[in-house]
């Protein structure tokens, strides 16, 4: 699906189709192109009137790309990584690729992408917004994804909580779970959020003639906010590593007191064993094989040694 929406140079907004491009780009004002998973002739179709690069297009047609900024003279292309917080606090990436020219910008995106919707319907309430240019428009779109980090690392202040008050009262699997969910969760967050804010380093470092000047203040303004949230992220990630250091140590520690445990009844049976070795236990009126109180002499005896043996774990509190 392809949606275009131009927008004039006092913001008024216009929608249109993928055949009313040609018309918006020639008139004066700014362009949006947002292409939600285009289909094959839609694509070709916008392509048709950009000419995008090769290069460009391999960038388009697969993901999984690290974020990046390239200059092909006429436009830039961005990528980057918008993040959506699902249902269970989770967060999922969706590429994004942001065309950058003179009086247009597009968005190429496989899986919605919330910051643009959200962005979009800014523009079309405040006309200011969208009359301040594309690259006024790609500064409030980087600065909409990188709003999303810092509510998730907010909310992971109660779930750590929550995690250490569980390895104090009895640590489980599904604590174990947890842990390693939100290491893989802060992993990720930074994979994307460093390169990401390189790429904003350069854009606010007047280092692509396409974008004015005074644009490299806001620029500068988003990198910050990543680098902030970067830090924050590696902060997190050491919280979530000591937390797995103390599960461990009070897994270990419970184990340790099955240990005892079982050590100490293996204690007590050892001389009882060894008792009822020495005595045989097959015979007639043990343990002098002809007295008629052997056995019960024999068994009080055992009875005798466990009790001793458990009140001395009991005094020496190994128990």
């Amino acid at each position: 699906m392809i949606q275009v929406s131009h927008f004039a140079t006092d913001g008024m907004a216009v929608e249109g189709s993928i055949s009313d491009l040609a018309d918006f780009l020639s008139a004066p004002g700014t362009t949006w192109i947002d292409m939600r998973a285009p289909t094959d002739d839609e694509f070709e179709a916008a392509n048709k009137l950009f000419r995008w690069h090769p290069l460009a297009i391999d960038d388009m047609r697969v993901e999984t790309h690290l974020p990046k900024v390239d200059d092909f003279d006429d436009y830039l292309l961005i990528v980057v990584h918008g993040v959506a917080i699902d249902q269970q606090g989770r967060f999922d990436t969706a590429e994004l690729e942001i065309f950058v020219g003179p009086n247009y910008i597009v968005t190429h995106h496989g899986r919605p992408v919330p910051a643009i919707d959200h962005l979009l319907g800014r523009c079309r309430r405040n006309h200011a917004l969208a009359s301040k240019g594309p690259a006024f428009l790609l500064y409030l779109l980087l600065d909409g994804l990188a709003d999303v980090f810092l509510p998730y690392l907010e909310s992971l202040d109660s779930r750590i909580d929550d995690i250490e008050e569980a390895i104090s009262a009895k640590p489980d699997q599904r604590t174990r779970s947890q842990i390693y969910g939100l290491k893989r969760d802060i992993i990720g967050l930074r994979r994307i959020v460093l390169p990401q804010a390189e790429v904003v380093r350069r854009l606010g470092r007047g280092e692509f003639p396409i974008l004015p000047p005074e644009s490299q203040m806001y620029f500068r303004d988003v990198h910050d906010h990543l680098f902030r949230v970067s830090e924050e992220a590696n902060s997190y990630r050491d919280l979530l590593t000591a937390a797995l250091d103390s599960y461990l140590s009070a897994v270990s520690n419970e184990m340790n007191k099955v240990m005892k445990v079982l050590t100490v009844f293996a204690s007590i049976f050892i001389p009882l064993t060894f008792l009822a070795g020495i005595w045989g236990m097959n015979f007639s009126n043990m343990p002098e094989l002809n007295d008629p109180l052997g056995y019960p002499l024999a068994l009080t005896s055992m009875v005798v040694v466990g009790v001793l043996l458990l009140w001395f774990f009991r005094r020496k509190r190994w128990l």
